[in-house]
């Protein structure tokens, strides 16, 4: 089963949500990322979240047509990605669209990229699409495949990252990569797909463009 939330932040182009939109089984919109769906003519299952990021044209859209499925209050201990993604995990979902996920609140976008780890460990694939950036979780070795200019990769693990890169513009044999270096930022796949051999740690995969 595949997954998709709308969140509140950046709004992708309406191609691109198209194309993961077909192929997802079940559509939750969070919040003000109702917008989405309504802005592009796409139906969903239902919204989720409290509501406090999300117009009034769109509020009563949802109360009309007997959209909401859960209404949090605001004050609670867990945001409203967090919920929609537990309920696509209980839903049966092993791989999950996340849009608009990511903006101008860091916050929210920090956490919730690193809560892909927390998905990986659930054995959950979180991916994160926008105009600019596709990002998930990098915990194993990975065939990599580039859709935008750049492949970078984050590394999160306190102990750093082992690695080897094959297929890239900047190869190796052997990486050791340490926590918040720079080391792995803006290479490029050399054809269509490179291979990332992960020995030890892990982190981000960010496909992105300027």
């Amino acid at each position: 089963m595949i997954g998709l939330i709308c969140c509140a932040g950046e709004l992708s182009d309406k191609n691109l949500f198209e194309e993961y939109y077909e192929r997802s089984d079940f559509k939750i919109a969070v919040d003000g990322g109702t917008k989405y769906f309504i802005d592009y003519h796409k139906d969903f299952d239902f919204a989720i979240g409290d509501f406090d990021s999300i117009n009034n044209e769109d509020k009563i859209f949802l109360e009309e047509n007997n959209k909401i499925f859960e209404k949090y209050n605001c004050k609670k201990d867990f945001t409203d990605f967090e919920a929609a993604i537990n309920i696509l995990i209980e839903k049966n979902c092993n791989t999950i669209y996340a849009f608009g996920a990511t903006g101008t609140r860091l916050d929210h976008t920090m956490s919730n990229l690193i809560y892909s780890k927390k998905c990986y460990e659930k054995g959950i694939e979180l991916i994160f699409i926008g105009n600019n950036n596709i990002i998930k979780f990098l915990g194993e070795s990975t065939e990599c495949v580039m859709r935008y200019d750049y492949i970078s990769i984050v590394v999160l693990s306190n102990s750093g990252m082992k690695i080897r890169l094959n297929g890239f513009e900047y190869d190796s044999e052997f990486l050791d990569v340490d926590f918040c270096s720079t080391l792995t930022i803006s290479n490029k796949i050399k054809n269509k797909k490179a291979y990332i051999e992960l020995i030890e740690g892990y982190g981000l995969l960010i496909d992105s463009r300027d």
